[in-house]
């Protein structure tokens, strides 16, 4: 039993926090993995900022959550959804907030990130 813990405790990635999701690189990325973080705002105005780091490590479509400081995003992530095999993340902020740009198409090898504003209405 002991020995399946530790298994278990070996194969969760050092990385695993709330605002991070990180896929570890392969041969085909170059070990550079994937990462993608929900960090300190990095626009003027924003409560926060989301970063994806795309690398050919991505084999799935996957829904992951991620959370900072008191905000959780649902964030979709289609893989190859783009043209020239580019990830498509779908973010969906929580009631109060919205995220600019909604949608981040991401080219192999790039960066792209969406900022997160509380919403005042209309």
């Amino acid at each position: 039993m002991i020995r399946l813990a530790l298994i278990a405790a070996l194969a969760t990635p050092a990385a695993a926090q709330e605002n991070i999701h990180v896929w570890p690189g392969t041969a085909v990325s170059g070990h550079i993995p994937s990462t993608i973080e929900l960090h300190d705002p990095r626009a003027p105005n924003a409560v926060a900022s989301l970063t994806f780091h795309n690398t050919e490590v991505h084999a799935l479509d996957e829904t992951l959550t991620l959370t900072w400081h008191g905000i959780t995003l649902q964030i979709g992530v289609e893989f190859q959804g783009g043209d020239y095999g580019a990830e498509v993340l779908t973010i969906i902020a929580p009631p109060g907030y919205v995220a600019v740009p909604p949608e981040l198409t991401v080219p192999e090898k790039e960066t792209r990130v969406s900022h997160i504003y509380k919403f005042e209405g209309m």
